[in-house]
């Protein structure tokens, strides 16, 4: 029954484009393939339930080229690996399991001659200055709540109890983006959404203890009055974290980065790293990382982290090959020395790689001289 718990906590993200789920992935021990699984999905997105069973089994998902689709089911206690082929068989998609990786091609080679990957269409501007929220329906005006370059908290309209706030890399002067991050009870666990760009437009939070019709958006702060500054909150000592961006194929994984931070817990961070080739064959790569810390539990030395990753890729304009570039958001439940990986581009490369990022948290307390 473990597998059948864990795949519908990973399934509860909302749909929408770049959505974070509301429940944040942890360090968990992999299912096997003859673990017992319950799945229901009604049109989910084919690359996401590819990617969370990858998750569930501990693997690395590649998907070939536009592999995408919709995908309807209701299976009960069958195997994992059965679960696998009903998914192949509804999306006409080959799934198979080789080492660490989980392929997925077109069982139709013809259509996958044709197939394409979509276009990066990365979002440009930032988040803005406050964060507007309001019911659904409602006819009261947006409560404008001021973006701050802190981690604090705020008492949005239908929810129970204060929401965590906090901006996700200065960009230009305002933030990138915004986390917010709530719990349904004392006892409950810690969840996340995450707004940025033109995801920020409208988007339900659907955060525990809240109310479903609250909607949310980004925006200057104009002719708003009455904007709410949130209040402060003390996160206690500085946080240590490794980054390890990695482009994983079937033979091999290689590191393409690997920052450390040390950041104050109650502040958002960004780090960026890359690399540039001058002359006939110029070609470069940028990784940017923007997050923080919306809670933190010196008590087991966990933390829950939100993050925005993004890596742009130029080759060399003799290889008549177009820029790439991935971007995503995230949230992890982390505990001190256990390595989370999340899937950044499943289809790195024409699909010859994934792109993943590891996150480790390193140290929760003071930062040693």
């Amino acid at each position: 029954m473990i597998a059948s718990l864990l795949l519908a906590a990973l399934l509860a993200a909302t749909p929408g484009p770049e959505p974070a789920p509301p429940q944040a992935p942890v360090a968990v021990k992999p299912a096997r393939l003859d673990a017992p699984i319950t799945l229901r999905v009604k049109d989910s997105s084919l690359v996401d339930l590819l990617e969370k069973m990858a998750d569930l089994l501990g693997v690395t998902p590649i998907l070939e080229p536009g592999v995408v689709g919709r995908v309807s089911l209701d299976l009960e206690e069958i195997p994992l690996s059965k679960a696998l082929v009903e998914i192949g068989v509804q999306t006409g998609t080959e799934i198979t399991i080789s080492g660490k990786v989980l392929r997925a091609r077109w069982k139709d080679r013809a259509r996958a001659g044709a197939a394409t990957a979509p276009p990066s269409t990365l979002r440009t501007g930032v988040f803005g200055e406050v964060l507007r929220v309001w019911m659904e329906g409602a006819e009261d005006r947006p409560t404008a709540i001021r973006v701050p370059a802190y981690v604090g908290t705020v008492d949005l309209p239908g929810c129970r109890e204060p929401v965590t706030i906090a901006p996700l890399g200065p960009f230009s002067g305002k933030a990138y983006g915004v986390a917010l991050a709530s719990r349904d009870g004392e006892n409950g666990r810690p969840m996340a959404r995450i707004l940025y760009g033109a995801a920020a437009e409208g988007r339900k939070l659907l955060l525990p203890g809240c109310d479903t019709k609250l909607v949310a958006e980004g925006g200057d702060v104009g002719a708003a009055t009455g904007v709410v500054e949130p209040r402060r909150v003390d996160m206690g000592e500085p946080l240590v974290a490794t980054i390890r961006l990695l482009e994983v194929t079937e033979e091999r994984e290689e590191a393409l980065s690997e920052p450390k931070i040390a950041f104050p817990a109650n502040s958002g961070w960004s780090v960026k790293s890359g690399w540039e080739a001058a002359g006939p064959n110029a070609s470069a790569q940028e990784f940017e990382v923007h997050g923080a810390a919306l809670v933190v539990r010196e008590a087991d030395e966990s933390a829950l982290f939100a993050v925005i990753a993004q890596v742009t890729s130029t080759p060399p304009a003799a290889s008549g090959g177009e820029p790439r570039s991935a971007r995503r958001a995230e949230s992890f439940l982390l505990r001190k020395g256990q390595p989370v990986r999340w899937t950044l581009d499943s289809s790195w490369d024409g699909g010859r790689a994934a792109l993943v990022l590891e996150i480790t948290l390193v140290r929760v307390g003071a930062v040693p001289r």
